[in-house]
């Protein structure tokens, strides 16, 4: 189960994160064993040694197994919670061929296809290190950065700090527009789940949904912003990396962008007001690079000044999260 920190009257406490609810009957109770389950069309197929059933066929009109789950009459509802379950999280699913049969186990929502495979099992958010990434994943938050770098000195007018992390994941070959692309898949997950429809279209919804989250912690009734934005600062010390994604979140306000270093000290590449640049470009608003330690105190402070409860994640990308959208 992972544990959420919060901060309550200077004390720290751990409880669990509440997470959906489950749709009801997608993990029911199934046994596993031979069966003959019906297909799309109503057919029947023999599914070997599993309990999975047929959802269709991948074919040029039904390109994506996401498209095969939104034409399915019992999955439609559910499409996207069962593409990014965690027990289909890293199956490489652009990699289907035409012709290729689905399945899909009623029990676990397990998407399978062909001859049986053996898939790595994704890290549960809460227990993930990022001394244990995938070297393709810290390849890709090196090279988050770069892409975001060039943007350095643009006017926050033309890009504001969630544009900015958009389009550095764009410079990586990662489509976010159009019907297969990441902003819509984070608007229909948003619908889905009964909220509005750009609840996700923020730097935590995106680092969520297309990564992997090493950081989440909660602040109520900030009374001392110093001393707590330096225990912060103590605690994400191990876990913080290069390329991770770095998002505040308030009532009112929210802001993200991408950790990177300079001379050995911690830097917050963002768009906004340049206020602790490691530049000479101070009190601008635009894209730069800022001192991390003092980004992170200004936000506490900003939270108590607000008198509003203070949330910050930290993740990386997920290569196995974005080959769908290639």
């Amino acid at each position: 189960m992972e544990l959420h920190q919060i901060i309550l009257n200077n004390k720290t406490v751990s409880v669990p994160k509440r997470e959906p609810s489950a749709p009801k009957g997608l993990f029911s109770n199934i046994l596993h064993k031979k069966v003959k389950s019906p297909d799309i069309t109503g057919t029947l197929v023999k599914s070997e040694d599993t309990a999975s059933v047929a959802i269709g066929t991948i074919t040029r009109d039904m390109p994506t197994v996401s498209h095969l789950l939104v034409k399915h009459p019992k999955y439609k509802k559910n499409c996207w919670h069962i593409i990014h379950a965690e027990i289909n999280q890293n199956k490489p699913f652009i990699k289907i061929k035409a012709g290729e049969t689905i399945y899909i186990d009623p029990a676990t929502s397990e998407i399978t296809w062909g001859k049986k495979q053996v898939f790595k099992p994704s890290l549960v958010a809460g227990d993930q290190n990022p001394d244990h990434l995938d070297k393709p994943d810290e390849i890709l938050s090196t090279q988050l950065i770069d892409a975001v770098k060039q943007y350095i000195g643009t006017s926050h007018k033309k890009i504001d700090c969630y544009e900015l992390v958009v389009n550095g994941i764009k410079s990586l070959g990662y489509r976010y527009y159009g019907q297969e692309g990441i902003k819509n898949n984070l608007m229909k997950m948003a619908v889905h789940d009964r909220l509005p429809v750009n609840a996700y279209l923020t730097g935590e919804g995106l680092t969520e949904k297309t990564g992997k989250i090493v950081v989440s912690k909660s602040y109520e009734n900030i009374d001392n912003p110093a001393k707590i934005a330096r225990k912060f600062i103590h605690e994400i010390k191990p876990l913080v990396k290069e390329g991770s994604i770095l998002s505040f979140s308030m009532l009112t306000k929210g802001h993200t962008g991408i950790i990177s270093k300079r001379k050995n000290q911690w830097t917050f590449i963002n768009s906004g007001f340049m206020d602790n640049s490691v530049g000479k470009n101070v009190n601008i608003n635009e894209v730069g690079e800022e001192f991390l330690t003092d980004e992170i105190k200004n936000w506490f402070t900003l939270a108590k000044k607000q008198r509003e409860p203070l949330k910050i994640t930290i993740g990386t990308l997920d290569k196995k999260k974005l080959e769908m959208f290639i």
